[in-house]
């Protein structure tokens, strides 16, 4: 049986402790508290990454996500404060949840209004420029996004 994307991803995540750095899994009823806050429900292969991993850096690539218990202390890796604090800040779209920040004012998202398969589409962001709210489709779903950081940083 073919791997997903993401579980391919995690295997070679677990395989590579040494550069992988992760805060580990968080609790059901965490992300139930979260998706109340944020307006939408986690779902697909980033709800099992959070459930898995939590957040954390793979090689040097912040990947964003629950850093705590205590998700509206700003953390470097806290996607939900991130992602609540542009809302607030410069208008980030509720449909959009932060999960990499590259550091070059682009931000990658999952987009929650383009749905395919269960998953969230991974989209493009770019709050200077978002007078038109036009998004560039980065991939299909999470797996493929965390996939794809994986084996670049190998």
């Amino acid at each position: 049986m073919r791997l997903s994307s993401y579980e391919a991803a995690k295997e070679l995540i677990l395989a590579e402790q040494e550069i992988a750095s992760f805060v580990g899994p968080q609790p059901s009823n965490l992300l139930e508290q979260i998706e109340k806050v944020l307006g939408l429900e986690i779902i697909g292969s980033y709800r099992s990454f959070l459930e898995t991993f939590g957040a954390g850096i793979f090689a040097g690539v912040k990947i964003l996500g629950i850093s705590s218990d205590d998700f509206e202390i700003p953390s470097m890796l806290n996607g939900i404060n991130y992602t609540l604090t542009l809302r607030k800040e410069v208008g980030l779209p509720s449909n959009l949840l932060v999960i990499y920040n590259p550091g070059n004012g682009e931000l990658f998202c999952l987009d929650f209004n383009q749905i395919k398969a269960g998953e969230p589409e991974i989209v493009s962001y770019m709050p200077a420029l978002s007078m038109g709210l036009e998004y560039d489709a980065i991939a299909d779903n999470f797996g493929e996004f965390l996939y794809e950081i994986v084996c670049d940083e190998l």
